[in-house]
């Protein structure tokens, strides 16, 4: 049996039951873009909570951003969440479902893989998807090590039909049997030729590269019961979401922005983003309310109604859980 013929037959009796599986074209790309470096049991609630507040294309693409922000909080990485509402308009503008490779890959935010996932499952076109799951699988089967093998391999070894339950098999399989660490071989449909269950391949290891720390400050001014809040139009950091003023970021730890005496440093965040780590000095800077409403003078009083309505990011959220205990 060809090696998509053994995915397929696995496929049919082992797949998974994910809420956008047989659902609208809307709610397969939905779900591409949240799985997009996050993992399914994370994304299964933001799923269904995100199509509560924006059931089709057409409530999304009319939404503001910053209503599409307010209900991403938890997912992180929103430059996902400002794609997604910038396909949706050009998308909804469009009148009709992108129709092939070129149309998917041409809006913001889609990428080789994920127009070739949306270009196998809701066209049935045949398009070589590779993520980590399907490479490792690919690697491990035939005893690959660069990525420009297993992408020729991938195209060569495509069936002749059913391309989205393939690749979805691809998937499940990468996901639930041929796992990164302790892979369950003696349950794999495809073992008996795999040349790393065979002994006869294994991946090169790789130096782990340590991620760099980078420093500024933070400023919280109070106001009755509000906090000056600015929104990020400038850096691609946190780019269109509201947040307390934050400095410009340096690779070594500087001095505050703003005079404000040391006996207002009130403690230290620590947040890890995918390729550095940032620590945060938190200030109140309530006696310096002039100077930080100058500095940032693009931002409002917001109380924490008002505040929790709006699109903040969770390092954000991390600094706020703790203001009434500095402020």
């Amino acid at each position: 049996m060809k090696f998509s013929d053994q995915i397929l037959s696995w496929y049919q009796h082992n797949k998974r039951e994910l809420p956008w599986r047989k659902g609208t074209s809307y709610q397969v790309f939905l779900s591409e873009v949240m799985l997009q470096q996050t993992q399914v049991k994370t994304v299964i609630p933001f799923f269904h909570r995100f199509l509560e507040r924006f059931p089709n294309l057409s409530t999304l693409a009319n939404s503001s951003l910053d209503e599409v922000y307010q209900v991403w909080q938890g997912l992180g990485y929103y430059h996902r969440a400002r794609n997604m509402h910038k396909t949706a308009q050009i998308w909804s503008a469009l009148g009709r479902d992108p129709r092939n490779y070129a149309e998917w890959i041409a809006l913001p935010g889609v990428g080789p893989y994920t127009a070739s996932i949306l270009t196998a499952i809701l066209l049935e076109h045949p398009a070589a998807a590779i993520d980590g799951n399907i490479k490792r699988i690919l690697q491990r089967y035939f005893g690959l090590e660069t990525i420009k093998e297993v992408k020729m391999v991938a195209e060569n070894v495509l069936p002749s039909k059913n391309y989205g339950n393939y690749t979805q098999g691809l998937m499940d399989l990468g996901a639930m049997i041929c796992t990164p660490k302790t892979p369950k071989c003696s349950m794999c449909p495809i073992a008996e030729f795999c040349k790393f269950k065979q002994g006869t391949w294994m991946p090169s290891k790789k130096a782990k590269n340590l991620k760099s720390v980078r420093y500024g400050h933070v400023y919280l001014c109070k106001k009755e019961d509000a906090l000056w809040s600015v929104k990020n139009t400038e850096s691609k950091l946190l780019k269109g979401l509201w947040g307390f003023p934050l400095s410009d970021l340096k690779e070594e730890e500087q001095s505050s922005y703003i005079e404000v005496p040391l006996t207002c440093l009130k403690g230290t965040v620590r947040h890890v983003f995918t390729h550095f780590i940032l620590e945060l000095r938190i200030w109140n800077a309530t006696s310096r309310i002039e100077d930080v409403t100058s500095k940032w003078s693009n931002g409002k009083w917001l109380d924490f109604q008002q505040r929790k309505e709006l699109g903040f990011s969770r390092l954000m959220r991390k600094i706020e859980e703790q203001e009434n205990i500095w402020i």
